[in-house]
């Protein structure tokens, strides 16, 4: 599982002496946009007066895409004065650091959750 960088990590400052906490711009850790599709197919079937039977398929995430829904969002700098990132994603040669694979050792800024892959109902529904 690739856990990349899921927003610009460069972008996030820590707060210098006598700031208010306001470095960073707004906006910068907007997440994947939702692009699932949902669909429904159903089929009555009449038994005669006000008797049927409705079967219905639902399906979520029909074209199962991948959206992830979390990430790392917690900056740990060496100190107030040395702003160098301890829970860095990736080493200085740039590669991804392998104690941090994992979602739960994921580094700043990486991908650490998802929403559900496709998801099938099947209803079926009586009336009477």
């Amino acid at each position: 599982m690739f856990l990349g960088s899921q927003f610009n990590t460069a972008a996030v400052t820590g707060p210098q002496y006598g700031s208010v906490g306001m470095e960073s711009a707004r906006n910068i850790l907007g997440g994947c946009p939702n692009k699932t599709v949902d669909l429904a197919i159903a089929r009555s079937v009449r038994f005669g007066g006000n008797r049927n039977l409705q079967f219905r398929l639902g399906v979520f995430n029909a074209f199962n895409i991948v959206v992830i829904n979390d990430r790392n969002r917690n900056v740990i700098y060496r100190s107030p004065t040395d702003l160098t990132v301890v829970n860095s994603q990736y080493l200085p040669d740039g590669s991804v650091d392998p104690a941090r694979l994992t979602p739960k050792n994921a580094g700043f800024g990486a991908a650490t959750g998802a929403q559900p892959m496709r998801n099938m109902q099947l209803q079926i529904r009586l009336g009477f």
